[in-house]
């Protein structure tokens, strides 16, 4: 089969390499080419037509070593064109995937602002709330506190000049009003804190323990027990005070962490849209490289196909019509040494 394959690309370089020559030149060719010596190629009357058979033949190797070359850096370049694609596409694909993570890490970290967004929110509009309800009802006890402190004080001072008088002696002058009913006076004038149980419960108590007093004769518990609510009384205007304090406190706290949530929002949504921007990029550059690589690739396997065959083809031709040319030359190199 090989041999009949040989015979087969003898034929046909003859057939292109006898185009144009003389009807002695090609006979003398179709010997060469077959190796039967149907001429004497020891006759130098014939070295014209040897000179005509190396020039064609020649420009048929020159032919056919051009076809080999350009056949070889064909496939190379396509495969150089294949392989660099296949590179770009996959960076492409690195880059997208990069891309990617990214959207995930900015979604979740949006997701997150979003979350303390909603809760700083939520919490200045609880405690402006709150605020709004407490703070009427603490300055409104505090206003009142604070009024009954000067009738407390001045209720102090008159037990005690009652305290170990005779009952006689707790009169005064006609016309002027006694102390114990200045007392009175005082004591009906109290009235209980309505927001606070303990301090309400001791002016009730202090009001009962004087009422019943009808002399002079008052005991210094009475006094003790003024005393002792005056010192709540301030207490308790120091805790309301502290109250309020920590109502500003913290509402102002949970405005700065509103603001500062709403900025992180503003600022890690901006950054979610540029990611989500870049990876659109990413994906269309991944998908255009991609096609470009199908369509290179596809480039190189449809000529890969047929370049080994056909070099070898190409490779047999070039040294069949080497042979036939080494024939040539040592013809004309024996009619050359004949001439001198």
């Amino acid at each position: 089969e090989s041999q009949m394959a040989a015979q087969e690309i003898k034929e046909s370089l003859l057939k292109k390499a006898s185009s144009g020559l003389p009807a002695h030149a090609a006979k003398m060719a179709e010997s060469l080419a077959t190796e039967t010596r149907t001429t004497t190629l020891d006759d130098c009357s014939q070295k014209a037509a040897l000179d005509l058979i190396k020039s064609n033949f020649g420009a048929l190797m020159t032919k056919l070593q051009s076809e080999n070359a350009t056949l070889t850096k064909t496939n190379s370049d396509l495969a150089t064109a294949a392989a660099s694609a296949k590179a770009a596409w996959m960076e492409s694909e690195s880059t997208y995937r990069m891309a990617e993570t990214k959207v995930n890490t900015a979604t979740q970290a949006q997701a997150y602002a979003s979350s303390q967004y909603s809760k700083y929110s939520t919490a200045v509009t609880e405690g402006h709330e709150s605020y709004d309800k407490l703070k009427p009802k603490y300055d409104q006890e505090k206003a009142q506190l604070q009024r009954e402190l000067p009738v407390l004080l001045e209720l102090k001072g008159l037990i005690a000049t009652l305290i170990g008088t005779p009952a006689p002696a707790a009169e005064d002058a006609p016309g002027k009003p006694s102390v114990l009913s200045q007392v009175s006076g005082l004591v009906a004038s109290l009235v209980p804190p309505s927001t606070d149980a303990t301090v309400a419960t001791k002016v009730d108590r202090l009001k009962q323990q004087l009422a019943d007093t009808k002399t002079g004769g008052v005991s210094s518990s009475a006094h003790a027990v003024v005393d002792k609510l005056m010192s709540e009384m301030s207490l308790r205007i120091a805790e309301l005070d502290k109250m309020l304090q920590e109502l500003d406190g913290e509402l102002a706290t949970n405005k700065a962490s509103l603001s500062t949530a709403e900025k992180n929002l503003v600022a890690l949504g901006e950054e979610l849209d540029s990611a989500k921007n870049q990876l659109n990029t990413a994906d269309l550059q991944r998908k255009t490289l991609g096609g470009q690589y199908a369509v290179a690739k596809q480039s190189y396997e449809d000529n890969n196909a047929t370049f080994l065959d056909d070099a070898a083809k190409l490779s047999r031709e070039i040294g069949a019509i080497g042979t036939i040319l080494d024939k040539v030359d040592a013809a004309i190199a024996t009619c050359a040494g004949k001439s001198t």
